[in-house]
Order: C-alpha cells, then sequence, then structure tokens
C-alpha cells in the first residue's frame, strides 16, 4: 500500500480489495484448487506443473516439506533450466512463468 497522503478512500478500498482477492486466490492454490492457478497449471500427486505440446513437464512446482518453500523450475524450449523458491505455490507458478517467457 502506498503511503501517499493524496490516495482516496475509494483507492485505498480498491487496493484492499485487490490485496484480499489476491490473498484468498493464493490459499486456494496452497489448497490444491486448480480453478484458481495460473493458466496451464495442473496439480498432482508432487505438485504442480505445466506440460508443453510434446506432453513433457515444462515447468514444475513443488516442495518437500509444509515448512518448506515452494520450489519451481523452468524448463524453457531451447533455453536453459531455471529454479528458484518462493512462499507459495502460485507465487512460484507466477515466477516459473516468468523464467519461461524471458527465455528466448
Amino acid at each position: 500500500m502506498s503511503d501517499d497522503k493524496n490516495v482516496s478512500a475509494e483507492e485505498t478500498v480498491e487496493g484492499l480489495r485487490r490485496e484480499r482477492d489476491r490473498l484468498a486466490r493464493i490459499l486456494a492454490v496452497e489448497r490444491g484448487d486448480v480453478g484458481q492457478a495460473p493458466e496451464g497449471w495442473s496439480c498432482g500427486p508432487g505438485g504442480w506443473c505445466v506440460r508443453g505440446t510434446d506432453g513433457q513437464d515444462v515447468a514444475i512446482v513443488s516442495r518437500e516439506d509444509t515448512d518448506a518453500p515452494w520450489v519451481w523450475w523452468s524448463y524453457p524450449d531451447g533455453g536453459e533450466e531455471r529454479e528458484g523458491t518462493a512462499p507459495s505455490a502460485m507465487e512460484a507458478m507466477e515466477a516459473a512463468d516468468e523464467a519461461r517467457k524471458a527465455t528466448p
């Protein structure tokens, strides 16, 4: 949220609504709600993945334990594998998607 004193009450309320909706979506994805996941992601016993046109995983998100961060891997066509961590599954999916887009 902005500390700008010129932000109207309506803008503040709208910002809080967007943040509330985002947090609700993050929690839904943590529970395995595929309908709230970013486009193309599916959930399985090992975590989340995106499959390429050839049926192979092009991005994976998983974690070893409920206290562990989510780990993401991205395997872009013709690009170098990338990986990282994130505090939630959805944030890890977003990071993996960005890594796939950023790789030519």
